[in-house]
């Protein structure tokens, strides 16, 4: 494995978890103040229930943030932008539109369109949240 592979992994595992931090509170903060009901009124908020939403997702947005960050390694000379905005760029085109949109239409087809939404929502605050990181994190390896 090269060193810059290495590296885009690294900064998407540690993208994936600022990733983990803005989904899942973009996700909240919205049903906190009653703009969004996805459970019909039958969530009870308690510590625990924070700490589990918080907690899967974590191990399964560090993961494909692995993924992503090896894709963007893999890319990164083809990204237009320099620096974070390279990052961005990338991220809301692999991880916004081809993950999050794509998942919120599947959604949206069987009438789940609170997921739809939900989906869509938290996933353009954690792809910005996630651009952001990896493109300032990753520097590629010069020869």
């Amino acid at each position: 494995m090269k060193n810059g592979y290495l590296m885009g992994m690294i900064a998407g595992a540690i993208a994936g978890l600022i990733d983990n931090f803005a989904s899942v509170t973009s996700m909240l903060i919205p049903q906190l103040i009653g703009w969004w009901e996805p459970t019909a009124g039958t969530l009870t908020w308690t510590f625990s229930f924070l700490i589990a939403q918080f907690t899967s997702h974590l191990a399964i947005n560090m993961i494909w943030g692995i993924v992503f960050g090896l894709i963007y390694a893999q890319i990164y000379d083809r990204i237009p932008g320099k620096g974070v905005s390279k990052g961005i760029v990338f991220s809301l085109v692999f991880y916004l539109l081809i993950s999050n949109i794509r998942m919120g239409t599947f959604s949206q087809s069987y009438g789940m369109y609170e997921w739809t939404f939900g989906t869509i929502w938290t996933g353009f605050f954690g792809s910005l949240a996630f651009g952001l990181v990896l493109g300032y994190l990753y520097k590629k390896p010069t020869k």
